[in-house]
């Protein structure tokens, strides 16, 4: 009986970390994740170099999610950068194919989120 305990206690925490994840929609937000998610590394290093222009990424996905989640409510005028909190998990990936570190990330507003966010210089 006591695997019965533990198999509850585990269902219990998988159920928490379940209920805590933020759906990533295009609807809230719009191609963020599409174009500056953490799988989109050859595509960003790609569009860098193609573009001559530095392309941010955010490295977890969920992270940003809550962040812009957590800052919808400054767009009322419009988009912003916001300063990016210390050791947000993002980068910048420049046109040489090296890596840089954003020191912003912009919010766009649209629809019932954002219309994009990324970071940036």
């Amino acid at each position: 009986m006591k695997w019965a305990k533990s198999l509850f206690k585990l269902s219990d925490d998988v159920a928490k970390v379940s209920q805590e994840v933020i759906q990533l929609t295009k609807s809230k937000f719009g191609h963020t994740f599409i174009n500056h998610g953490e799988e989109m590394t050859n595509f960003l290093i790609n569009r860098a170099k193609g573009s001559g222009m530095a392309q941010g990424q955010f490295l977890d996905d969920q992270v940003a999610a809550k962040f812009i989640m957590d800052n919808l409510d400054k767009l009322n005028n419009g988009a912003i950068p916001l300063p990016i909190p210390k050791n947000f998990p993002a980068r910048m990936i420049l046109p040489d194919g090296s890596y840089g570190i954003p020191s912003k990330i912009r919010l766009v507003p649209g629809g019932k989120g954002v219309k994009t966010a990324y970071p940036e210089f």
